[in-house]
Formats: structure tokens, C-alpha cells, sequence
């Protein structure tokens, strides 16, 4: 009885210890992150009823090449045209919102630490496009009309010109004002001729992409990072999937598995890294933010002294 008593007593006294060292931080983090949970369930709830309302998209324009040229699922009547690609596009959503949380945890003005986290103007706007091409996404697929055709494309765009303008204005360290400006003189004029072009859409965004991991790895040498490779890696299996579903040679309209479908998945994922890479860039410190309630500041750089060629990852 007293050994039983005994084991109680310690049983207790480890989980007290347990949740002093990690519960209190796990309340910690779901409190940081409440406000873009609460989004991504808002969206959900939006978007869960517009499917359900049995809106059938009459009247509205079909998409250039319609039904050829929509990808391997089969279309369905009803809300959602294609149910597959069409809610797989919101892989994009929260990497979004986590970007733009993120953005205004840090904006912290050091010279220690990447522009993305000195300026919250950056997370906001990467994690918006992310936000807006998700539901671009999702509105085209579940529609295959030109305007849904339009805004996916434009978010493509609004990352891609991101992706871009953000290597040179790191190499040759703008200010953020330029930055938006430059980004807006890409951005904009892109937008434009797609919606007068809608045809070539696809090549534009190849080349704006392909531009910006050039200038990534010329300017930055960012081969040596192993972020920016696994978001390289992930961009190159999931167009090679891309492209088998767009041959017919990964075909099964009516299944659940769907090649396009995978296409969003790895590229959130690719975006995801790209994020995480730009993140990591900081010459010689790991500054950590330490969040706590009512307190945002930095913690002692002498503990956290990397060694060399160690990199500074804090996601």
C-alpha cells in the first residue's frame, strides 16, 4: 500500500514536471498560432458551403481549351468540376498564413538577421500570394471558367515575381520600398498579358521561375543549402508529374489519386522550403525570438554562437 502510494506521489510529480517543461510551451505555440488557425478554419467554412450550395457556374465563361485542355480528372456537374485538384489546392493556404504569423512574430530590425525577418512587409506579402494562388486554385478547378483560369495565373505570378525580385533584392540590398516597387513593374504587367493571352500563360510562368532559382543560385550560391535543394527537389518531381498528367500517360480520370493533385501538394511543399531557406540566412548568429506571453525579444546571441558552416535554421 505504501509502495502504491509512493508510485502515485512520483507518477504525479513526473507529470507535473512534464507539462511545466513542455505543456506550458505547447500552450505557448497554440496561442502564437491561434490567429491563422482560426483563418484557415474561417476559409474552410467558406469554402465547405459554397460546395454544398449546388451552384452550378452557368452563365459564366469556360476556360480557354475547355474540356481538353483542364487536366486528367473527369469533370463532374455541380459546384466542383473537379474535386480532386480542386481541394488539393489548398495545400497552399496554410503555408500562407503561417508566413504571414510568422512575418509579425519576428520584425526585428538587426542586420544579423534576413530581410524576411527584419521587415514584416516580405512575410506578408510572399504569404499572401501563397493565400491568394490556394484559392485561385480551388476556384478555377471547382469551376473551369476563364476568371477562375485568371486568378490561379495570377497568383502563379504573384509567387513567382516574389521568388524573383527577392534574389536581386537581396544581392544588391534594396530597401523594401524598392523591393515593392520593382515588385509591382514584374508583377503587373505579367497579370495583364494573361488576361489578354491566356494561351502562353503556362510559358510565362516557366520562364519567370526559371529565372528566379537562376539568379537564386548565381547570386547566391544556394546549391550549398540543403533547404533550397529539397525545395528544388520537390519542384522537379512534382512538374515531371505535371507533365505525365497532362500527357495522358498518368491517367485514371476517375480515380482519387489524380497526378495534378500531387502537383499542388509537392509544389506547397517547395514553397515551404523556399520560406524556410530564406529564413535561415544570417551571417554568423542564431538570433532565436523567444515568445512568450506579453514578451517578444531576443535571447542571449552568446548561447547560440553556431559553428563554422553550421546553419542558422529556425523555422
Amino acid at each position: 500500500m505504501r509502495r502504491l502510494r509512493i508510485r502515485r506521489i512520483h507518477k504525479g510529480f513526473f507529470l507535473t514536471v512534464l507539462f511545466e517543461r513542455h505543456g506550458k510551451w505547447l500552450v505557448w505555440e497554440l496561442r502564437r498560432f491561434f490567429a491563422p488557425l482560426a483563418a484557415l478554419a474561417g476559409i474552410m467554412a467558406v469554402l465547405l458551403y459554397i460546395a454544398s450550395s449546388g451552384y452550378t457556374w452557368s452563365g459564366w465563361r469556360l476556360t480557354t481549351g475547355y474540356p481538353n485542355r483542364v487536366f486528367c480528372e473527369f469533370i463532374y456537374s455541380g459546384t466542383i468540376r473537379q474535386p480532386c485538384n480542386t481541394w488539393s489546392s489548398l495545400a497552399f493556404v496554410p503555408v500562407g498564413l503561417w508566413a504571414i504569423r510568422r512575418a509579425f512574430l519576428d520584425n526585428v530590425r538587426s542586420l544579423q538577421l534576413s530581410p524576411l525577418r527584419q521587415y514584416k512587409r516580405y512575410g506578408v506579402l510572399f504569404g499572401g500570394a501563397l493565400v491568394f494562388m490556394g484559392l485561385g486554385s480551388w476556384l478555377f478547378h471547382a469551376s473551369l471558367t476563364y476568371v477562375g483560369h485568371f486568378l490561379d495565373v495570377t497568383g502563379m505570378f504573384l509567387v513567382g515575381g516574389f521568388l524573383f525580385t527577392y534574389g536581386f533584392s537581396r544581392r544588391f540590398r534594396t530597401s523594401a520600398t524598392a523591393f515593392i516597387v520593382v515588385y509591382a513593374l514584374i508583377v503587373i504587367p505579367l497579370i495583364l498579358f494573361q488576361w489578354f493571352r491566356p494561351e502562353v500563360s503556362r510559358i510565362a510562368f516557366a520562364g519567370l521561375i526559371l529565372a528566379a532559382l537562376t539568379a537564386e543560385i548565381v547570386l547566391h550560391h544556394s546549391w550549398r543549402n540543403w533547404l533550397f535543394v529539397g525545395g528544388m527537389v520537390s519542384l522537379a518531381f512534382g512538374f515531371g508529374i505535371w507533365l505525365l498528367d497532362v500527357r495522358g500517360l498518368l491517367c485514371s480520370p476517375q480515380s482519387w489519386f489524380q497526378g495534378h493533385s500531387l502537383w499542388h501538394i509537392l509544389t506547397a511543399v517547395s514553397t515551404q522550403f523556399s520560406y524556410l531557406y530564406y529564413l535561415s540566412e544570417a551571417p554568423a548568429v542564431n538570433w532565436r525570438i523567444s515568445y512568450r506571453p506579453g514578451i517578444c525579444g531576443i535571447l542571449n546571441q552568446s548561447r547560440h554562437m553556431l559553428r563554422p558552416g553550421q546553419q542558422n535554421v529556425s523555422p
